[in-house]
């Protein structure tokens, strides 16, 4: 089979076995001004493709199916996830797949390896085009399995924390992993969308035979929700028992306050009490040592009710 491999400043096209994959990177007016010369694309479809979508769909062209994709990606320096988009156009046996932005890593990994390794060809341009799709989509869910392990890693970080004592620095970390696990369902709960309107025209554009691999691809996308699904089970649970350790050190600690501020009024109000005039004691040379053993009685006392209340 006769590969061919062709640059242009923001396009890439390969062909290999009467197949045509095009990839555009930051599609420009001359990229899309290539397509409507070489192909058919309705003109709403043409103008989409020069600005990103933000919501994923599927467009059924009759010749053609339009639809976008977008897939999270975490960024670690900045802790948390963005959307990457992706829109792909497959006819009968033509590929176009557009992307606004960088690292998008095992769609750049894909078609790096078709463009430098002839095995790479023989496996994904095989058959009809549906094989090149699926193994693209694939590749793009599965790439959300190892995304979701830096949560599992948090969440056990996490964990070790709240019960190791340190719940007031666990607040900042679960409030981190809930937004990262919102943002990354945000993202992929969509697409399944896509990728059942996929199952659905598969054996229209590609076949009968093709329709099972488009099943297999909403098993990948369970996979990954399954798992985001634990972690926000568990991350609440955590949630709700760090909220309870923090009452219950919050409450201990208003007790004690209390317990100090009860026990210090024998130390003010006796003192006053025996000042004023009319107090017994009060010329007597020992009326020192008498309110003394009067304020050590009342707080004695006090401390045996509180203690008799198990108060403390």
């Amino acid at each position: 089979m006769k590969k061919s491999v062709v640059f242009y400043i923001h396009m890439q096209i390969i062909k290999y076995n009467n197949l045509t994959w095009i990839n555009i990177a930051f599609p420009t007016e001359k990229d899309i001004e290539y397509l409507r010369e070489n192909f058919k694309f309705h003109e709403l479809v043409l103008e989409e493709l020069l600005t990103p979508t933000y919501h994923p769909k599927v467009d059924d062209f009759g010749s053609y199916l339009y639809f976008v994709m977008h897939i999270p990606v975490y960024i670690r320096e900045e802790r948390k996830n963005v959307h990457k988009e992706i829109d792909i156009i497959v006819g009968k046996n033509m590929l176009v797949t557009v992307i606004y932005e960088d690292f998008l890593e095992p769609f750049d990994n894909l078609f790096r390896q078709c463009q430098l390794e002839e095995a790479a060809c023989q496996k994904y341009f095989s058959g009809n085009i549906g094989h090149l799709l699926y193994y693209i989509v694939d590749g793009l869910l599965k790439s959300l399995l190892p995304q979701l392990k830096h949560m599992e890693r948090n969440i056990i970080a996490i964990e070790d924390k709240i019960f190791g004592g340190s719940v007031h620095e666990a607040v900042e970390e679960i409030s981190v992993i809930r937004r990262d696990i919102l943002d990354f369902r945000r993202t992929i709960r969509p697409q399944l969308l896509v990728l059942e309107s996929l199952i659905e025209r598969s054996e229209k554009f590609f076949g009968k035979m093709m329709k099972p691999y488009y099943v297999d691809l909403v098993g990948d996308y369970n996979r990954a929700w399954g798992l985001l699904e634990n972690y926000k089970d568990t991350i609440d649970a955590l949630h709700e028992t760090n909220d309870s350790l923090l009452s219950y050190k919050l409450n201990t600690t208003m007790k004690v306050l209390t317990l100090f501020t009860v026990a210090s009024l024998p130390f003010a109000i006796v003192p006053q009490i025996l000042s004023t005039p009319a107090a017994p004691f009060r010329n007597n040379p020992a009326g020192f040592w008498i309110t003394l053993f009067i304020i050590a009685g009342a707080f004695g006392l006090l401390l045996w009710t509180m203690r008799r209340h198990k108060w403390f």
